[in-house]
């Protein structure tokens, strides 16, 4: 700019001409210029600077409260599906041994150890795999037959924790579960009585059988009629024959 008194070439930050010493008017009209101009950087400056740190809380509790709402929505899914997650975990487990499971399986249905298939199966949890779907009924049926095996010896050996008519009832309830498991319903797997299933299942028959005969005051004749029988008549064939380990 120029010096409005000498004409001179003089800078807008020249408080005074450096040629003839008159005063720079610009000079003060810049300096209040550029100290509202710097007021006003440093106010906007220090708003930028309070909504970042706002709008930076905000994310950061926004980021907390979505990671938290993730983990419970994680968790209710396990919690949901935690069957379901145990099933598969163990499926993948057994099914490679698959084969090997079936013939000791087998092997035990053949040879009537009752309480081994059932403790077999029930070990290693072999009612996950659809495979081995077809031993379900006869495991079901000796599982419920080593219970009222148990129960009758203790009754037998005067070991029960239970009175004698709760002991009766109890071993009616689990020959139910055991003619129950036996018989072959519409919706059943027909895979669960056939072959070796199915022999089990008769040879299962015919022990309970001898077993009441030989432990109760039960004869042939009802014995093998247990099975044909209502509940109701069975329990009471059941209590009179055990009438005999009643003090």
């Amino acid at each position: 700019m120029k010096c409005r008194q000498c004409g001179a070439n003089i800078k807008i930050e020249n408080n005074f001409c450096p040629y003839c010493g008159t005063e720079n008017t610009e000079y003060k009209l810049h300096r209040r210029q550029m100290f509202h101009l710097k007021k006003d950087y440093e106010e906007t400056k220090d708003q930028v600077i309070r909504e970042h740190k706002k709008i930076a809380g905000n994310s950061v509790r926004i980021t907390l409260i979505a990671v938290l709402a993730a983990l419970n929505l994680l968790v209710w899914i396990l919690v949901a599906n935690s069957w379901s997650i145990i099933g598969d975990l163990k499926v993948m487990r057994e099914r490679p041994y698959i084969n090997q499971h079936r013939m000791q399986l087998e092997e035990y249905e053949h040879e009537n150890r009752y309480g081994l298939l059932a403790a077999y199966y029930d070990y290693y949890e072999l009612h996950y795999l659809d495979e081995l779907e077809d031993f379900s009924q006869v495991v079901y049926a000796c599982s419920q037959y080593e219970f009222m095996l148990n129960l009758l010896m203790d009754l037998i050996h005067g070991d029960s924790y239970t009175n004698t008519a709760d002991t009766v009832a109890m071993l009616s309830s689990s020959l139910e579960s055991i003619y129950d498991a036996m018989e072959q319903k519409e919706y059943s797997d027909p895979r669960c009585f056939e072959g070796g299933h199915k022999e089990l299942l008769e040879n299962l028959r015919k022990d309970i059988v001898m077993i009441l005969v030989t432990y109760s005051d039960i004869s042939l004749e009802e014995a093998e009629e247990l099975h044909t029988m209502s509940r109701g008549e069975r329990q009471v064939t059941i209590e009179r024959g055990m009438k005999i380990y009643e003090d």
